[in-house]
């Protein structure tokens, strides 16, 4: 349910920052909020407390914001407080920043290696994803598993191709397990 509320205030932002031509700006800001609350996690705290009214939440919210942010994003953040929401902040800002990215076609790739792999190889790897995807950009995150044992696996949203040795070796091992021996 919550994840279904955050989409919807998203959306209309996004509709918002779409129709005004906002998009970069919006983004930029939100971008900068959700650092701002993950360093101040007392602000979202002041904005969900139980025993502080919505007009003292609301007054907090425009001494803070207000001129420093977009008026779009103030006037989410007001609706957000007064539907007593504000727990959803984060949820929000990162389904806006999902919109934006499909919008822009934007892909978001988790790649796991064994080893570390070199920027030319890297260059490869996304060159090949851009072309079987259909982004027209890409934003790589590499980390290294040596779990892994060789090979690598990607994932872009819930798609997940695996190459690893020790996803291979793991099939193999059930495939003999599977073999009866009279």
């Amino acid at each position: 349910m919550a994840k279904l509320i955050s989409n919807t205030y998203a959306e209309a932002l996004f509709e918002l920052a779409v129709e005004d031509n906002k998009i970069d700006d919006l983004y930029a800001q939100i971008d900068m909020l959700s650092k701002l609350f993950s360093e101040n996690p007392g602000f979202i705290a002041l904005l969900t407390h139980p025993h502080i009214t919505v007009e003292e939440k609301l007054d907090s919210l425009e001494k803070s914001l207000k001129g420093r942010v977009d008026d779009s994003i103030v006037g989410l953040l007001r609706v957000v407080v007064e539907k007593d929401r504000a727990g959803e902040i984060g949820m929000i800002f990162e389904n806006f920043r999902a919109k934006v990215y499909e919008h822009k076609k934007i892909g978001v790739v988790y790649i796991s290696s064994a080893v570390a792999i070199d920027e030319a190889r890297k260059s490869k790897i996304e060159d090949k994803l851009l072309k079987t995807t259909g982004f027209k950009s890409l934003e790589t995150h590499y980390t290294v598993d040596e779990k892994l044992v060789g090979g690598m696996m990607i994932r872009i949203g819930d798609r997940v191709v695996d190459s690893s040795v020790r996803t291979k070796i793991e099939k193999m091992t059930s495939e003999l397990k599977k073999v009866s021996l009279s």
